[in-house]
Order: structure tokens, then sequence, then C-alpha cells
């Protein structure tokens, strides 16, 4: 109970900054993350007014860049198919924006028809896949981060 109302309270993702910083390489070349400018930040709601807030909340408090030795990797924006030359190899229906990866080519993002969820693009189907989780879940997933700052990829 604690963890879901500190989940709903934390705008500033300040569990997830301590998480990172807990469990990161330190000195790493890795794991360099920029917190996005209040002018591109205004920038991008223009652009996107109806952007989810968690996002926005965490481009300007953990920032984009990579985390977890490059596990995951969130984009200084969002960008499209068409901005990244794919748009060719992966025809999608949907209108989605892309704020980050794998490394290993599947992309997430939000679709802009259905209430900007969470979506994945697996490259290897092409295919769109519906989360059905938020922002912070699903990043916080990508993290590795359980709850109450469990390191689920330590066994």
């Amino acid at each position: 109970m604690f963890d879901k109302l500190q989940f709903i309270l934390d705008k500033s993702f300040s569990a997830e900054n301590r998480f990172l910083r807990r469990v990161e390489t330190p000195d790493s070349t890795h794991n360099k993350r920029i917190p996005l400018t209040e002018d591109k930040i205004r920038t991008l709601k223009e652009n996107y007014p109806q952007i989810p807030e968690e996002y926005v909340s965490y481009l300007k408090n953990v920032g984009w860049g990579d985390f977890r030795q490059c596990g995951y990797g969130i984009y200084s924006g969002p960008v499209t198919l068409d901005s990244i030359g794919l748009q060719e190899t992966y025809p999608l229906k949907e209108k989605v924006i892309f704020f980050g990866d794998n490394f290993s080519g599947d992309m997430a993002g939000f679709n802009l028809e259905n209430n900007y969820s969470v979506v994945v693009l697996w490259h290897a189907t092409g295919t769109l896949h519906e989360t059905r989780l938020t922002f912070r879940q699903f990043i916080r997933e990508q993290m590795g981060m359980g709850p109450f700052g469990k390191d689920l990829f330590i066994h």
C-alpha cells in the first residue's frame, strides 16, 4: 500500500533516481542522463499537449539517456518512424511517437490514437504491443525496479 501511495505522490521520480544511483556502476561511460531544460519541456508540451505528465516529469527530473549499462535508453524527445526513416520498414496504421528503446531494436512509445497509451514496437515482427502500463510502470519495469526499490535483475 505504501509503495502504491509513494508511486502516486512522487512526481519528481526521486525513488527511481535513488534506485538508479544504488544499482548502476557510478563511473561507467554509460548511464549518462541529461534533464530536459524548461524551454525544451515547454516546446514538448506545445507540440504534444496531451503528452503524459509522468513522461515530462521523467525527462525533467531523471533525464534522457541510458540506464543500467545500456539496458534501456530514453530519447531526448519523441520521434516518429518518419523522422528516423523507418516508416517503410514498419508501416503502422496507428499514429505513434516513440520515447525510447531497448538497444535491441524494440522501441517504446505512446499511441496517440489511444489516449497516449504505452506501446512497444517489436522489431522482429513489426507489430505494436499494447503494454497496459503507465509510463512510470513501464520505465520501472525496464529499470528492473520492483516494489520498495527491490532490484528485480538480481536473483
